[in-house]
């Protein structure tokens, strides 16, 4: 049985299901797939230029490239750390170019390659600098610090209107740099089904 379901705020998008496998689409002919549990497995343009994404165990394994009427090559592969986090995403064509991934178990606990938990060090192999993360206790996350340029990106939350007791909504996200002065700020306001954003800086 074929359904279809097409956008009630009338963006270009039709999604259609057939054979537990969900298609969206637009009307130029871009297309991507989604597996039965909702992964997205394939994408391609309207030129019939197409990416696959394989899974294992419900994690992602490879991304191939395949040009119209062209070969098959992989372009990206990933790796798990024995937890099951995210440990390394190579470039299939050089496999000395990747990006690598450490955590610590507890928002300012030991940070390790072996870990799982809270993301704290992303690290390009090519010399490219790191991008390390700050949490507050509860959890939340506080910085975004970038290697290279030493900016860091700080992230405030509005505690009083929770979602939950564990989850709270971002207030501000502010950009400071080297020296520590303020740069762009952007704040949120929600209200009843809205949310307004003002920038200043």
């Amino acid at each position: 049985m074929k359904v279809s379901y097409v956008s009630e705020d009338g963006y270009d998008l039709t999604i259609t299901k057939s054979n537990g496998i969900y298609t969206m689409s637009d009307s130029v002919g871009n297309t991507k797939k989604f597996n039965s549990s909702g992964m997205l497995y394939e994408q391609q343009d309207l030129h019939g230029n197409k990416k696959t994404i394989t899974y294992s165990n419900g994690r992602i394994d490879t991304v191939t490239h395949t040009p119209s009427g062209g070969t098959t090559t992989t372009q990206l592969s990933f790796t798990y750390n024995s937890t099951g986090a995210l440990k390394n995403i190579t470039n299939a064509e050089d496999a000395t170019e990747y990006v690598s991934f450490e955590y610590s178990t507890t928002p300012t606990g030991a940070v390790r390659p072996d870990n799982a938990g809270y993301l704290r060090k992303v690290t390009h192999s090519k010399g490219a600098g790191s991008c390390t993360y700050e949490y507050f206790s509860s959890g939340r996350l506080k910085h975004a610090i970038d290697s290279v340029t030493g900016t860091r990106i700080l992230y405030q939350y509005n505690t009083t209107q929770n979602y939950s007791l564990q989850y709270a909504m971002v207030d501000s996200v502010t950009e400071y740099n080297s020296s520590d002065a303020m740069g762009q700020k952007i704040s949120f306001i929600y209200g009843v089904e809205t949310t307004a954003v003002r920038t200043s800086g």
